[in-house]
């Protein structure tokens, strides 16, 4: 059975796709049918804090994007600078009657979004567009990106988070970066249910032996031995919005990549972090400066090398 993660922007539309699981910056939902198990995610704090836009879609493999009238403002806009940023190119275009669709079609012109599938807002309609979607499969060593961890009583501490590649099982011994721990997982869960085996794209809750919930902040990546380093220096292809008109007093911001959320200084293509990092070539990244919504926030994007 195939798993496909999510991303819900705009409008909400995500209670009405699955089961809320829990709800922190982001809200985690879920649905299983003979057509997969869906995992939806959607921001919560958005446009308070504009992390909450970028994590997402960095953990998932659709975008699901609601217009409506009322969100033809600089959401909309930020959401285009977002998944345009990320290359998010699969995803369905959910638009109100109310919108007016020559500025709606205006503002997407040339961007990702003008590509998506067009849907109404039936849960069905949207769950079986989405298990049309084909996703590459990535095989190798497994890689699990963790959004949430927390201790739980007589359990210990557990993981919520997504496989990007590989499989992984019961036993298994791995390493979080990019605090380094070295770990075991005692136990697997998908929908509430133990398994013995989880691949690529499985939204997974794991419990875990040897680590702390403080060792697996949002961001921490396992993998096994050896096979991923942290950095406090990296270079990366910088692209700046053509949209960030105000003046940066320093070269000091934050990062967002991964679900790493990270003050950072940007000199010369060069990023420094006064924290590990975990930044593999080609690993997709955004970077914004805090503000209050309306703000011009999103200052450009790039690749790492």
């Amino acid at each position: 059975m195939q798993s496909i993660n999510s991303a819900c922007y705009g409008a909400p539309i995500a209670e009405k796709l699955g089961k809320k699981h829990m709800s922190s910056d982001i809200a985690l939902y879920s649905h299983a049918s003979h057509e997969g198990i869906f995992s939806f995610v959607e921001p919560v704090t958005y446009p308070d804090k504009i992390q909450s836009l970028f994590f997402p879609a960095m953990m998932s493999d659709v975008c699901i994007v609601k217009v409506t009238s009322d969100w033809m403002d600089y959401r909309l806009g930020e959401t285009i600078l977002t998944l345009n940023a990320l290359k998010a190119e699969k995803g369905i275009l959910v638009v109100d009657e109310m919108v007016d669709q020559g500025r709606l079609s205006n503002a997407l012109k040339g961007t990702v979004i003008e590509e998506y599938v067009k849907s109404s807002d039936n849960p069905t309609e949207i769950k079986s567009l989405l298990s049309e979607f084909k996703f590459d499969t990535k095989e190798g060593n497994p890689r699990v990106l963790v959004d949430h961890s927390f201790e739980v009583k007589s359990v210990g501490t557990v993981v919520l988070g997504v496989v990007l590649q590989g499989e992984i099982k019961p036993y298994d011994s791995l390493v979080v970066q990019p605090s380094g721990k070295e770990c075991m997982i005692k136990s697997i869960q998908m929908q509430d249910k133990n398994q013995d085996l989880a691949g690529p794209k499985s939204r997974v809750g794991l419990s875990m032996k040897g680590i702390k919930p403080e060792d697996v902040p949002r961001g921490s990546l396992f993998s096994p031995k050896g096979e991923i380093k942290s950095k406090k220096e990296f270079s990366i292809s910088f692209t700046p919005s053509p949209f960030f008109k105000v003046p940066l007093h320093d070269s000091f911001m934050r990062l967002g990549s991964g679900l790493q959320w990270k003050q950072v200084e940007l000199k010369d293509s060069i990023v420094k972090s006064e924290t590990d990092l975990i930044a593999e070539p080609g690993q997709k990244a955004l970077f914004a400066r805090v503000g209050k919504p309306g703000e011009q926030r999103i200052i450009g994007w790039g690749e790492m090398k």
